[in-house]
Protein backbone atom coordinates (compact mmCIF):
# COMPACT_ATOMS: atom_id res chain seq x y z
CA UNK A 1 0.00 0.00 0.00
CA UNK A 2 1.57 3.24 -0.62
CA UNK A 3 2.51 5.83 1.98
CA UNK A 4 -0.36 8.59 1.09
CA UNK A 5 -1.43 10.20 4.37
CA UNK A 6 1.07 11.78 7.01
CA UNK A 7 -0.65 9.42 9.74
CA UNK A 8 -0.60 6.16 7.55
CA UNK A 9 2.41 4.37 6.01
CA UNK A 10 4.16 1.74 5.06
CA UNK A 11 6.87 -0.44 6.74
CA UNK A 12 8.95 -2.88 5.72
CA UNK A 13 11.96 -4.75 7.85
CA UNK A 14 14.78 -2.13 6.83
CA UNK A 15 12.19 1.04 7.97
CA UNK A 16 10.71 -0.63 11.10
CA UNK A 17 13.11 0.65 13.63
CA UNK A 18 12.72 4.49 12.89
CA UNK A 19 9.27 4.21 11.71
CA UNK A 20 7.51 2.45 14.60
CA UNK A 21 10.31 1.94 17.70
CA UNK A 22 11.26 5.45 17.35
CA UNK A 23 8.28 7.10 16.21
CA UNK A 24 6.77 5.31 19.45
CA UNK A 25 8.25 7.52 21.83
CA UNK A 26 6.77 10.54 20.18
CA UNK A 27 3.05 8.92 19.69
CA UNK A 28 1.35 5.67 19.84
CA UNK A 29 2.07 3.44 16.66
CA UNK A 30 -0.71 1.13 16.04
CA UNK A 31 0.48 -1.88 13.56
CA UNK A 32 -1.52 -3.55 11.10
CA UNK A 33 -1.13 -6.43 10.16
CA UNK A 34 -2.47 -7.08 6.52
CA UNK A 35 -2.11 -9.11 3.23
CA UNK A 36 -3.55 -8.85 -0.22
CA UNK A 37 -5.45 -11.95 -0.44
CA UNK A 38 -6.85 -11.18 3.17
CA UNK A 39 -10.93 -10.21 2.64
CA UNK A 40 -11.19 -8.90 6.43
CA UNK A 41 -7.74 -6.85 5.57
CA UNK A 42 -9.76 -5.25 3.31
CA UNK A 43 -12.51 -4.23 5.65
CA UNK A 44 -10.68 -3.32 8.66
CA UNK A 45 -7.83 -1.03 6.54
CA UNK A 46 -10.25 1.87 5.64
CA UNK A 47 -11.46 2.10 9.34
CA UNK A 48 -7.54 2.36 10.82
CA UNK A 49 -6.69 4.42 8.08
CA UNK A 50 -10.19 7.19 8.60
CA UNK A 51 -9.13 7.18 12.57
CA UNK A 52 -5.99 7.81 11.68
CA UNK A 53 -6.56 10.93 9.89
CA UNK A 54 -9.37 11.79 12.00
CA UNK A 55 -7.02 11.39 15.25
CA UNK A 56 -4.50 13.48 13.52
CA UNK A 57 -1.04 12.76 14.93
CA UNK A 58 -2.71 11.14 18.39
CA UNK A 59 -1.21 7.72 16.83
CA UNK A 60 0.37 6.44 13.44
CA UNK A 61 -0.86 3.54 11.96
CA UNK A 62 1.87 1.42 10.46
CA UNK A 63 0.56 -0.84 7.69
CA UNK A 64 2.95 -4.09 7.58
CA UNK A 65 2.15 -6.42 4.43
CA UNK A 66 2.92 -10.13 5.91
CA UNK A 67 3.93 -11.63 2.65
CA UNK A 68 6.79 -8.79 2.16
CA UNK A 69 7.83 -8.46 5.69
CA UNK A 70 7.60 -12.45 6.87
CA UNK A 71 10.45 -12.25 9.23
CA UNK A 72 8.47 -9.06 11.27
CA UNK A 73 5.38 -11.34 11.42
CA UNK A 74 7.38 -13.97 12.77
CA UNK A 75 9.02 -11.79 15.29
CA UNK A 76 5.34 -10.79 16.52
CA UNK A 77 4.04 -14.25 16.10
CA UNK A 78 0.92 -13.70 13.31
CA UNK A 79 -0.99 -16.59 13.04
CA UNK A 80 -3.94 -14.51 12.01
CA UNK A 81 -4.24 -11.61 9.82
CA UNK A 82 -5.48 -8.95 10.52
CA UNK A 83 -3.87 -8.66 13.85
CA UNK A 84 -3.21 -4.81 15.41
CA UNK A 85 -0.67 -4.57 17.59
CA UNK A 86 -0.20 -0.84 19.59
CA UNK A 87 3.15 0.44 20.68
CA UNK A 88 4.04 2.55 23.02
CA UNK A 89 7.61 3.84 24.09
CA UNK A 90 8.86 1.38 22.18
CA UNK A 91 6.93 -1.69 23.96
CA UNK A 92 3.78 -3.50 22.73
CA UNK A 93 0.80 -2.63 25.14
CA UNK A 94 -2.35 -4.52 23.88
CA UNK A 95 -3.95 -5.43 20.18
CA UNK A 96 -6.17 -7.32 18.59
CA UNK A 97 -7.17 -9.73 15.63
CA UNK A 98 -10.21 -9.78 13.53
CA UNK A 99 -12.05 -7.34 11.78
CA UNK A 100 -13.52 -5.40 13.95
CA UNK A 101 -16.15 -2.59 13.24
CA UNK A 102 -15.25 1.17 13.80
CA UNK A 103 -17.38 1.50 17.29
CA UNK A 104 -14.95 -1.10 19.06
CA UNK A 105 -12.08 0.51 16.98
CA UNK A 106 -12.52 3.81 18.27
CA UNK A 107 -12.79 2.26 21.98
CA UNK A 108 -9.80 0.39 21.58
CA UNK A 109 -8.08 3.45 20.79
CA UNK A 110 -9.24 5.68 23.07
CA UNK A 111 -8.45 3.51 25.95
CA UNK A 112 -4.51 3.69 25.51
CA UNK A 113 -4.54 7.13 23.73
CA UNK A 114 -7.35 9.45 25.68
CA UNK A 115 -6.80 10.92 28.94
CA UNK A 116 -8.53 9.73 31.88
CA UNK A 117 -10.58 13.06 31.87
CA UNK A 118 -11.68 12.53 28.50
CA UNK A 119 -12.70 8.70 29.17
CA UNK A 120 -14.85 10.37 32.25
CA UNK A 121 -16.35 12.68 29.01
CA UNK A 122 -17.25 9.69 27.58
CA UNK A 123 -18.44 7.22 30.03
CA UNK A 124 -20.54 10.35 30.93
CA UNK A 125 -22.44 10.33 27.63
CA UNK A 126 -23.29 7.28 27.93
CA UNK A 127 -25.20 6.55 31.11
CA UNK A 128 -28.20 7.17 31.47
CA UNK A 129 -28.50 8.05 35.16
CA UNK A 130 -28.40 12.20 35.54
CA UNK A 131 -26.60 11.66 38.65
CA UNK A 132 -23.60 9.74 37.67
CA UNK A 133 -23.13 11.51 34.46
CA UNK A 134 -22.60 14.77 36.54
CA UNK A 135 -20.62 12.83 39.25
CA UNK A 136 -18.77 12.18 36.27
CA UNK A 137 -18.49 15.10 34.13
CA UNK A 138 -17.78 17.34 37.77
CA UNK A 139 -14.57 14.76 38.53
CA UNK A 140 -12.83 15.37 34.53
CA UNK A 141 -13.77 19.07 34.93
CA UNK A 142 -11.47 18.92 38.42
CA UNK A 143 -8.70 16.87 36.83
CA UNK A 144 -8.72 19.21 33.77
CA UNK A 145 -10.05 22.58 34.16
CA UNK A 146 -9.02 23.75 30.78
CA UNK A 147 -10.89 20.68 28.75
CA UNK A 148 -12.96 22.31 26.76
CA UNK A 149 -15.54 19.20 25.63
CA UNK A 150 -15.52 18.52 29.05
CA UNK A 151 -16.01 22.07 30.09
CA UNK A 152 -18.98 22.45 27.18
CA UNK A 153 -20.66 18.94 28.48
CA UNK A 154 -20.34 20.33 31.93
CA UNK A 155 -22.17 23.32 31.41
CA UNK A 156 -24.58 21.93 28.87
CA UNK A 157 -25.66 19.79 31.66
CA UNK A 158 -26.07 21.96 34.15
CA UNK A 159 -28.10 24.19 31.96
CA UNK A 160 -30.47 21.43 31.92
CA UNK A 161 -30.51 20.79 34.99
CA UNK A 162 -31.24 24.94 36.25
CA UNK A 163 -27.88 25.68 37.87
CA UNK A 164 -27.33 28.79 36.29
CA UNK A 165 -24.86 30.21 38.12
CA UNK A 166 -22.36 27.51 37.81
CA UNK A 167 -22.72 27.38 34.25
CA UNK A 168 -21.88 31.14 33.68
CA UNK A 169 -18.92 30.59 35.82
CA UNK A 170 -18.04 27.55 33.00
CA UNK A 171 -18.79 29.71 30.28
CA UNK A 172 -16.56 32.29 31.38
CA UNK A 173 -14.25 30.21 31.78
CA UNK A 174 -14.74 28.38 28.05
CA UNK A 175 -14.12 31.75 26.87
CA UNK A 176 -10.88 32.63 27.48
CA UNK A 177 -10.03 29.35 25.67
CA UNK A 178 -8.89 29.26 22.04
CA UNK A 179 -12.04 27.26 20.29
CA UNK A 180 -12.23 25.59 16.90
CA UNK A 181 -15.46 26.88 15.01
CA UNK A 182 -17.47 23.64 16.05
CA UNK A 183 -16.52 23.91 19.40
CA UNK A 184 -16.83 28.39 19.47
CA UNK A 185 -20.16 28.13 17.80
CA UNK A 186 -21.09 25.75 21.00
CA UNK A 187 -19.96 27.93 22.96
CA UNK A 188 -22.08 30.58 21.72
CA UNK A 189 -25.85 28.61 21.75
CA UNK A 190 -25.17 28.02 25.32
CA UNK A 191 -24.29 31.38 25.81
CA UNK A 192 -27.71 32.52 24.43
CA UNK A 193 -29.14 29.66 26.27
CA UNK A 194 -27.99 31.09 29.50
CA UNK A 195 -29.10 34.92 28.89
CA UNK A 196 -32.60 33.61 27.43
CA UNK A 197 -33.06 31.06 31.14
CA UNK A 198 -31.90 33.94 33.19
CA UNK A 199 -34.61 36.09 32.32
CA UNK A 200 -37.62 36.39 33.97
CA UNK A 201 -40.42 33.86 34.09
CA UNK A 202 -43.60 34.24 32.40
CA UNK A 203 -46.86 33.86 32.74
CA UNK A 204 -50.09 33.89 30.09
CA UNK A 205 -53.09 32.61 29.92
CA UNK A 206 -52.83 29.68 27.53
CA UNK A 207 -56.07 28.86 27.41
CA UNK A 208 -57.30 32.48 26.29
CA UNK A 209 -54.40 32.09 23.12
CA UNK A 210 -55.70 28.74 22.28
CA UNK A 211 -59.25 29.89 22.33
CA UNK A 212 -58.31 33.31 20.02
CA UNK A 213 -56.17 30.53 17.17
CA UNK A 214 -59.36 28.45 17.19
CA UNK A 215 -61.21 31.52 15.96
CA UNK A 216 -58.98 32.48 13.82
CA UNK A 217 -55.62 30.60 12.47
CA UNK A 218 -54.22 33.84 11.02
CA UNK A 219 -53.77 35.79 14.38
CA UNK A 220 -50.14 36.07 13.98
CA UNK A 221 -49.90 38.12 16.59
CA UNK A 222 -51.11 35.88 19.12
CA UNK A 223 -49.26 33.19 17.52
CA UNK A 224 -45.66 34.63 18.81
CA UNK A 225 -46.91 35.87 22.03
CA UNK A 226 -47.89 32.27 22.20
CA UNK A 227 -44.92 30.62 20.84
CA UNK A 228 -42.67 33.25 23.21
CA UNK A 229 -44.24 31.88 26.51
CA UNK A 230 -43.75 27.66 24.97
CA UNK A 231 -40.05 28.39 24.47
CA UNK A 232 -39.31 30.58 28.06
CA UNK A 233 -41.09 27.42 29.37
CA UNK A 234 -39.08 25.35 27.63
CA UNK A 235 -41.54 23.73 25.39
CA UNK A 236 -39.54 24.16 21.85
CA UNK A 237 -41.43 21.67 19.55
CA UNK A 238 -44.38 23.08 20.05
CA UNK A 239 -42.64 26.75 20.08
CA UNK A 240 -41.53 25.85 16.85
CA UNK A 241 -45.11 24.51 15.57
CA UNK A 242 -46.54 28.19 16.01
CA UNK A 243 -44.09 29.82 14.43
CA UNK A 244 -43.92 26.99 11.37
CA UNK A 245 -47.70 28.02 11.06
CA UNK A 246 -47.08 31.42 10.82
CA UNK A 247 -45.09 30.69 7.93
CA UNK A 248 -47.29 28.32 6.38
CA UNK A 249 -50.16 30.53 6.38
CA UNK A 250 -49.15 34.01 5.79
CA UNK A 251 -49.78 35.24 1.94
CA UNK A 252 -50.06 38.88 2.54
CA UNK A 253 -47.67 41.09 0.45
CA UNK A 254 -44.46 41.36 1.31
CA UNK A 255 -45.28 38.82 4.15
CA UNK A 256 -43.73 40.36 6.78
CA UNK A 257 -45.11 37.83 9.55
CA UNK A 258 -43.38 34.96 7.41
CA UNK A 259 -40.30 36.92 7.55
CA UNK A 260 -40.09 37.52 11.50
CA UNK A 261 -41.27 33.94 12.17
CA UNK A 262 -38.55 32.63 10.04
CA UNK A 263 -35.69 34.60 11.41
CA UNK A 264 -37.09 33.85 15.21
CA UNK A 265 -36.76 30.35 14.25
CA UNK A 266 -33.73 30.49 13.45
CA UNK A 267 -33.01 31.97 16.53
CA UNK A 268 -34.47 29.99 18.72
CA UNK A 269 -32.74 26.44 16.60
CA UNK A 270 -29.44 28.02 18.28
CA UNK A 271 -31.04 27.56 21.97
CA UNK A 272 -32.69 24.25 21.24
CA UNK A 273 -31.02 21.57 23.46
CA UNK A 274 -32.43 18.77 21.60
CA UNK A 275 -31.26 17.61 17.79
CA UNK A 276 -33.79 16.49 16.86
CA UNK A 277 -36.42 18.53 17.39
CA UNK A 278 -34.42 20.94 15.39
CA UNK A 279 -33.71 18.80 12.06
CA UNK A 280 -37.64 18.50 12.46
CA UNK A 281 -38.44 21.87 12.74
CA UNK A 282 -36.07 22.69 9.94
CA UNK A 283 -37.12 20.51 7.57
CA UNK A 284 -40.85 21.59 8.12
CA UNK A 285 -39.40 24.97 8.14
CA UNK A 286 -37.80 24.64 4.48
CA UNK A 287 -40.68 22.78 2.79
CA UNK A 288 -42.73 25.77 3.72
CA UNK A 289 -40.41 28.32 2.40
CA UNK A 290 -40.33 26.76 -1.10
Amino acid sequence: MAETQAFVYDVTEADFNEKVVERSMQAPVLIDFWADWCGPCKSLSPILEKLANEYAGKFYLAKVNTEQAQQLAAYFQIKSIPDCRLIKNGEMVDGFTGAMPEGQVRKFLDKHLVSQAEQMRLAAAETPDADEREKLLRAAQAMEPRNVLVGLDLAEFLLGKGDLDDVEVLLGILAEEKLDARNGDRLKGLQQRLAFAKQPPVSGDVEGWKKKLEDNPRDFATRFEYADYLVRSGDYEPAFEQLIEVVRLDRAEGRPDRDRARKQLIEWFALCPEPGIVKQARVMLGMYLN
